[in-house]
Parts: structure tokens; sequence; C-alpha cells
């Protein structure tokens, strides 16, 4: 105990527990490291080797994990995670992130979630249970007011998306090199834009819905409108130098290329000013060229 500097370390086998608060409905915590230290003086606690600390249901690991804390001491203002940093678990919001550093930072009450920043192999899990996943070299999420819903999450760098399988509509895979989502605080991400070598993938076999051929696209720009909390795709907007492809047998390309998943259509654009080559669609059978062309792409119905 350092007592002119107000700092205390336990170097061994170190555990802080944190009894719940009835009054503030706090439900307490404990923490745990080979080392923890509490600077009082500077309002933080630093867990230094294996850190792990658990609250409301949430595990927080890291080789070091930093806790900043409100002036008053009673609050947790930030929280810095380094080296193999992992978050489990949790009433809402993202259930796990995982990246080598994650940054958090809370509201006034220290309990609410703000925002995230995750850096070096940065994975969110938003829904385990069906595994929509979202990577890339660095993640930021912007959160709700309310702390569980994700309003804003930007990656950047080999991003890719995993978008399971709902009902009629089959598993997307989408990889870029950024992706910029947006949505209101009551529903979550419902928009998202993927720019830089958008590849997009949808395998279809097995699923018996009149189509069992794997589907792909890629182009500059993709602009994806989804249902809450970046559910199901309504409509996939691919922009600039766009091919599409369903099988082996059946190429479509146009500067711009809207994809209506649940009608099982594609229109190809002109895209004013986009690059590519002119609105054509070619299969083993024929070779059609016009300024604009929709495609029932099992059917291979033309307009």
């Amino acid at each position: 105990y350092d007592r002119t500097r107000e700092v205390l370390w336990i170097q061994e086998q170190a555990r802080v527990t944190v009894a719940p608060d009835p009054k503030t409905g706090d439900p307490g915590s404990d923490a745990s490291a080979n080392a923890i230290g509490l600077a009082r003086a500077e309002h933080y606690l630093r867990l230094a080797g294996n850190g792990r600390l658990t609250s409301e249901g949430r595990t927080l690991e890291a080789e070091e994990i930093v806790i900043r804390l409100t002036d008053d001491d009673q609050n947790v203002r930030a929280m810095e995670l380094r080296g193999n940093s992992r978050i489990t678990g949790g009433a809402g919001g993202p259930q796990s992130m995982s990246a080598r550093d994650i940054d958090l930072a809370y509201a006034e009450d220290g309990r609410t979630l703000q925002t995230a920043r995750l850096v070096e192999n940065a994975v969110v899990q938003l829904d385990p249970a069906s595994g929509k996943r979202v990577s890339g070299r660095t993640i930021d999420i912007g959160m709700g007011p309310n702390g569980t819903t994700v309003t804003r999450l930007q990656a950047n760098e080999q991003v890719q998306v995993d978008l399971p399988a709902e009902g009629a509509s089959p598993a997307k895979q989408i990889q870029a090199a950024s992706l910029a989502a947006e949505g209101p605080p009551d529903k979550g991400l419902q928009r998202a834009t993927f720019t830089g070598n958008v590849v997009y993938t949808e395998p279809r076999r097995g699923r018996g819905n009149g189509s069992t051929a794997d589907r792909s696209a890629r182009s500059d720009t993709l602009v994806v409108d989804t249902k809450p909390g970046l559910g199901a795709i309504d409509r996939a907007d691919f922009r600039g130098r766009v091919t599409f492809t369903s099988g082996s047998d059946m190429t479509a390309e146009a500067p711009q290329g809207i994809y209506f998943i649940d009608k099982d259509r594609v229109k190809l654009l002109p895209g004013d000013g986009l690059p590519g080559n002119p609105p054509n669609v070619r299969d083993v059978r024929m070779s059609v060229t016009a300024r604009t062309i929709n495609v029932t792409i099992s059917t291979r119905e033309l307009s």
C-alpha cells in the first residue's frame, strides 16, 4: 500500500467483489486476476494477468483490464481491455465481442453501454443463437439510449458479415473493404452500406425453393435494407461494375443491379454514371442486352 499515492496492489491470486446495491439496483460484480491494483487518486482499477470481470450476466476477459471510475469512485466511466480480449453474455446488445483490444464507454449511470471499439481481429456476434456475425480488422459500435440496441456499426478491412437463413430466405455472406450500418434507437440496424470489392454469396442448395443453384454477385458498392437488427434482407442494391451469377449457366451484368430476394428477381439498370457494362443477361441459350432488364432468376423470365 502506497499511502502517498493512494495505490493498493494485491500481488497474487487477487479478487475484488462489489456487493449488490438495492438503492441503485446495481447487481454487483466480481473481478479476479493474477494481480489487482486500485489507484484511488487517479480513479481506476487495474486487473493484470488473466483479468476477468463478471457483472449483470456479462463476462469480460483479457490479459489486462483497466476500469476507469467516476471522480466519486461510484460508477464505471470506461473500460480498456488489452490482449486476447473477449466479452460474452449479457441481457441485451451484442452477445459476444472479441478482438486484441476492446474499449468500452458507459453512460453516467456506469452500467449503460454507449460505445465499443474493437481493434485487430475484431468479431461481433450480434445473435449467437442464429449465427449473425460481423468481423473485420476494426469495428466501432454505437448503442441506443437503452444500452442494448445497436444503432451504429462501422467495420474496416477484410470485413465479413454472415447472416443466417430466416424462413424462406437463405443464408448470406457479404465480404467488402468496409461496412457502415445504422438504424433508429427503437429498431436497431436496418441499412448497411458495403464498399470496396464487394462479394455477395447465397448458398441455396437443398432449400427446395424453386432454384437450388448457388447465387453470387460482385460490385463496387452494396446497399442493403434489412429487417430490424440487421435481420433478413429486403432489398440489395449493387452499384458499380455489377456481375450477378446463378449457378454456372447464368450471368448478368450492369452498372447497377437491384436484387429483390423475396421476389426472386433482379433489375438491371444503366446506373446514371456508375461504371460497368450495359445491362445484359446471358446463359447457354441466349444473350440479351437492353437499357433495363428485369429477370426472374429461377424461371429466367425476362422483360
